[in-house]
């Protein structure tokens, strides 16, 4: 008790005081997981750009935009990640915009073709959104049907498997679905994540203040096309095999982890405390 206020109530004032007030969640979006490799061939692409699945946070440059959910200029506008939208350290202009013709609300998991003839865009690109869909196999299908160029960026199956990284309590980013990681040539390959990964030695730890670099924590995929391949295991003995096969890989690797420029901002530590008691959410990606 403090000056005649309960414990409850304390801990309610300080939530809304200091956690709610200052934590990172109130910030508008950012993703600082986007290799360098990808935002180069985004600069140099020229023509008609299709953004699959860029309703909440649209590339810049992008002409047309297919999402699930409803248009919304402000939002777009708002969110809009690029050179000259929004980049990696949170500076943006206002200069674009999106009106509802450009815009096509489509849900990429519903198994239908989508609502374009082929090779109807210069490049497609798919940014950190086939993770969080059920099934993202016909979504890859089809925009390699539409696009003459293909750009995929999602978080690399390496991230996913390190506990520390989003959440203090999880391994990867908990709202995601899959792994992604390339396999044959022309393959991306979609590893389901389950409850084994929080098996002793079928994930590392990232230190606090540590994170991966960037190159490190999501991967590309670049061409005219790619079959999506999802890889199953007979039992939980093989997977969990497969697993702990892929953390030794990375285990004996020195200076895997270098130091989040985000740490240097108490805003961090007070967002890590309300993962810790507070029940704070993901830093999403």
């Amino acid at each position: 008790m403090i000056y005649g206020i309960s414990s409850q109530k304390t801990a309610r004032l300080i939530n809304t005081i200091v956690f709610q007030r200052y934590s990172m969640q109130n910030a508008n979006y950012s993703n600082i997981w986007l290799p360098g490799f990808a935002l180069r061939q985004l600069e140099k692409a020229t023509g008609t750009i299709l953004d699959a699945g860029g309703g909440l946070a649209p590339y810049y440059r992008a002409t047309h935009i297919l999402d699930i959910l409803p248009f919304d200029a402000e939002r777009l506008r708002a969110n809009a990640w690029g050179r000259d939208g929004q980049t990696a350290d949170g500076c943006r202009t206002k200069r674009v915009r999106w009106s509802e013709k450009q815009y096509t609300q489509w849900d990429m998991c519903d198994g239908r073709p989508w609502p374009f003839a082929d090779n109807t865009f210069d490049l497609g690109l798919c940014s950190h959104c086939l993770e969080d869909l059920p099934d993202p196999l016909p979504a890859v299908r089809e925009l390699s049907r539409v696009c003459r160029r293909v750009l995929i960026v999602t978080p690399s199956r390496l991230i996913e498997q390190i506990m520390g990284i989003s959440n203090l309590r999880d391994v990867g980013f908990s709202h995601h679905y899959w792994m992604v990681y390339p396999g044959k040539a022309g393959e991306i390959v979609f590893q389901a994540k389950t409850p084994l990964l929080e098996r002793d030695g079928c994930h590392l730890r990232c230190p606090a203040g540590k994170t991966l670099p960037i190159e490190l924590g999501c991967v590309a995929f670049y061409g005219e096309s790619f079959e999506p391949v999802k890889k199953t295991f007979p039992d939980e003995t093989a997977e969990t095999a497969d697993l702990r096969a892929f953390v030794n890989e990375w285990k004996q690797r020195r200076k895997l982890f270098v130091r989040d420029p985000r740490a240097r901002s108490w805003r961090y530590w007070v967002y890590r405390c309300k993962q810790r008691w507070g029940g704070a959410e993901d830093q999403r990606p």
